[in-house]
Order: C-alpha cells, then sequence, then structure tokens
C-alpha cells in the first residue's frame, strides 16, 4: 500500500516538473532535493537518466529505516514508490522498484534499482 501512495506520489510531483522542464534528467535530479528537503535522507539518482534503462537510487540516512533497529524487513515502500513513479512519468513508462541494499538490513544505506516493466 505505501509503495503505491508513493507511486502516486511520485507521478504527481514529476508531473509538476516536467510541465517546466520536460527532461526526465532534471526531473529525477529535482527528485534528489525534494527528498532532503522533506527529510527523507541523502539521495543520489544515479545511472542512464537521460534514456532510464539502468537507474539506482542511493540513500543515505535513509530516515525509514535509520532508526537503529535491524530487522529483514524494510521499510523504504514509501519512497522506492515515489522514485519508481517519478521515473514512471518522466520516461512514460512503467518502472518496478527493488531494493538491493537497507540500512535495517545491515547496510550502509538503502539502494532502489529501478527497473522498466
Amino acid at each position: 500500500m505505501l509503495s503505491e501512495m508513493g507511486r502516486s506520489y511520485g507521478r504527481m510531483i514529476a508531473k509538476e516538473v516536467m510541465s517546466m522542464a520536460p527532461d526526465p534528467e532534471i526531473v529525477l535530479k529535482v527528485l534528489e532535493g525534494l527528498a532532503s528537503a522533506a527529510g527523507w535522507g541523502q539521495v543520489d539518482v544515479r545511472g542512464d537518466l537521460r534514456k532510464g534503462e539502468v537507474i539506482e537510487v542511493f540513500i543515505r540516512n535513509c530516515a525509514f529505516c535509520s532508526d537503529g533497529e535491524q530487522s529483514q524487513e524494510s521499510r523504504c515502500h514509501f519512497i522506492a514508490g515515489v522514485t519508481a513513479g517519478v521515473a514512471g512519468e518522466a520516461f512514460n513508462a512503467e518502472f518496478k522498484a527493488s531494493e538491493h541494499e537497507c540500512m535495517r538490513k545491515g547496510g550502509s544505506r538503502c539502494v532502489i534499482a529501478l527497473e522498466r516493466e
């Protein structure tokens, strides 16, 4: 549920940014600033931001996972959905978000990979 809420929110953000700057790379870079301003952590979006083929989102000090608790269950569902929604709107495609590393699972950061569906 949080993932779908995030996806809708991400699409809304991307539509707004695309109305001012219709460039997927700019839209994804705006996500970095918005996430930091929202207190979600330090977000760095990397990969092929022109074509959207390989995109990874690195989150240091993830607000959802940096509570110090260790668990096999991540809490990045909302931000994963946001990133998939932003990418989906920016590239006019559907993206699947999968977490490859998580602070709650002992990682030094959270890493979300975005793949076209």
